[in-house]
C-alpha cells in the first residue's frame, strides 16, 4: 500500500450497467423493452453525456459493467479482453469518460471478467476444432471437445485454465492494457472460481504499473450444487458445499478467504444481515442485534482491507422491491448501509427510485431464464423520483464529509 488510508476506503461508487444506463447524444432505447436479454443500446457516451449528473450526486468512483466485444447486452461473454464492443464505442471513448470523470474528481473502476469468455470467443472455438491447438490446454476439457468446465456449469462460459502460465500472462496483460489506458482499479468477476496464487500474480504485476490501483472481488454463491464444486477454488469448499446444505450462511466464510490476496471484496454478508433483519422481521432480530453482528464482522478484517456495503446489485433482488416500497422502511435500509465504516456501492438507477418489474411472487431467483432481467430496468431518466435522489444525495454528502 502507499498510503494508510488508500482512496478506496473512501469510494462512494456507482454500478453502471452500460448497456441499460444512457444512449449517448440523448437517443431512444434501440429496444425499450428491458424485460428481454437483448441490447437496449446504452452506450459510453451515454455514460459520458451523464457525469455531470454522478458529479451532482456525490459519487466519486464508477465501476463500468464489461464492455468488451460480446454475445450479451451486460458484457459477460467475453470474447476479445484487449478490445472495445463498437456497440459501446471505442478504446478513444473509453479513454475520454476516464479523462472527463477524473477532471471531475471520479474514479473509473473496469468489471473485469477473469473466469470465464463466451463460447464464442476464437481461442476456445479453436480449442475445440483442432486437437492439437495451443489454446486446447487454456480451457479444462474432461472430453475433448465437448465436455469442458464452465462458469457454474453453463456452458456457454467455457471457464479458463488460469494454472496455465500463458493464460495467466494473457489475462494478466489484459489488466495492464487497461491500466495504461486509465483506469483506477478492477472489480474481479466470480473470484470463488479463479486459483488463490493467481491473484498474488495480477496484484503485484498491477501494483508495479500503478501503485494506486486497487483490486476488489465478488465472493458471492447461494447454496452450492454438488456438481459445481468441481468449478471452484474455494478453500474447504466441500466443507462450505456441507454448510450450505444444513442451512449455514457461507458468504462470510468465502469472504474471509481473500484477505490476502485482494484489498477489498462486496460485503455480501452484510446484505444477508441487512435482509434478515429489515426484510424478515422477526422478535427474535432487534436492531441492536444486528448491531452487535456487523461489529463482530467487522472486527474480523483487517482495517486496510475494504468490505464494500451494497444493497441493490444486478444479481438480487432490488432492496425497495423487498420492502414493498415502504418510505420509512427504505430509510432505514439505506440508514444502514451508510452508517458503516466502509466503502458504499450503489447499483445504478436506485437512486433514482427505479422499479423492479418482477411481481412479489417472481422474484429474481424464481425467474428462470434471464430471471435478473427483473432488476436492469433502462435508466428512468425522464422519471427520476427526486425524493428518491436527495435521499441518495443527502446520505452521499454525509458520508464523504465524515469520511
Amino acid at each position: 500500500m502507499t498510503s494508510k488510508r488508500p482512496w478506496l476506503k473512501d469510494a462512494v461508487i456507482y454500478h453502471v450497467l452500460i448497456d441499460r444506463f444512457a444512449r449517448g447524444g440523448g437517443e431512444p432505447w434501440l429496444d425499450p423493452d428491458h424485460t428481454k436479454p437483448v441490447f437496449c443500446g446504452g452506450d459510453l457516451r451515454g455514460v459520458i453525456d451523464r457525469l455531470d449528473y454522478l458529479a451532482s450526486l456525490g459519487v466519486n468512483a464508477i465501476l463500468l459493467s464489461p464492455f468488451h466485444p460480446t454475445t450479451m447486452y451486460h458484457g459477460y461473454h467475453v470474447l476479445d479482453l484487449f478490445g472495445v464492443d463498437p456497440r459501446f464505442g471505442t478504446v478513444e471513448t473509453v479513454r475520454e469518460l476516464i479523462a472527463e470523470a477524473h477532471a471531475r474528481g471520479i474514479r473509473v473502476i473496469m468489471d473485469f471478467v477473469l473466469n470465464h469468455v463466451s463460447e464464442r470467443h476464437p481461442f476456445f472455438l479453436e480449442a475445440r476444432s483442432d486437437r492439437s491447438s495451443r489454446y486446447r490446454d487454456w480451457f479444462q476439457f474432461t472430453a475433448w471437445p465437448d465436455r469442458y468446465l464452465s462458469f457454474l456449469n453453463f456452458p456457454d462460459l467455457p471457464k479458463l485454465n488460469l494454472k496455465h502460465p500463458d493464460v495467466r500472462a494473457h489475462v494478466t496483460q489484459a489488466a495492464l492494457h487497461w491500466l495504461e489506458v486509465g483506469f483506477d482499479g478492477f472489480r474481479l468477476d466470480h473470484i470463488i472460481g479463479i486459483p488463490h496464487d493467481f491473484f498474488h500474480e495480477l496484484r503485484a504485476a498491477v501494483r508495479a504499473r500503478n501503485p494506486e490501483a486497487v483490486l476488489f472481488g465478488e465472493a458471492v454463491k447461494g447454496k452450492i450444487r454438488i456438481d459445481e464444486i468441481k468449478t471452484l477454488h474455494l478453500r474447504h469448499k466441500h466443507l462450505i458445499y456441507l454448510l450450505g446444505k444444513l442451512g449455514v450462511n457461507t458468504t462470510f466464510f468465502m469472504q474471509l478467504q481473500y484477505l490476502r490476496d485482494l484489498d477489498g471484496v462486496f460485503d455480501f454478508f452484510f446484505r444477508d444481515m441487512a435482509k434478515a433483519f429489515l426484510v424478515d422481521r422477526k422478535w427474535y432480530k432487534p436492531r441492536w442485534l444486528l448491531a452487535l453482528v456487523l461489529k463482530l464482522h467487522y472486527l474480523v478484517y483487517p482495517k486496510e482491507f475494504s468490505l464494500i456495503v451494497l444493497l441493490d446489485n444486478a444479481d438480487h433482488d432490488r432492496f425497495p422491491f423487498l420492502l414493498k416500497e415502504d418510505p420509512e422502511r427504505i430509510e432505514e435500509a439505506l440508514d444502514l448501509q451508510f452508517a458503516q465504516h466502509q466503502p458504499v456501492i450503489i447499483f445504478y438507477g436506485s437512486e433514482a427510485g427505479i422499479r423492479q418489474t418482477a411481481s412479489r411472487k417472481r422474484k429474481v431467483y424464481g425467474d428462470k431464464p434471464h430471471g435478473d432481467l427483473a432488476v436492469r430496468a433502462t435508466m428512468p431518466w425522464d422519471a427520476i423520483d427526486p425524493a428518491a435522489y436527495e435521499r441518495y444525495k443527502r446520505r452521499i454528502r454525509g458520508k464523504r464529509s465524515s469520511g
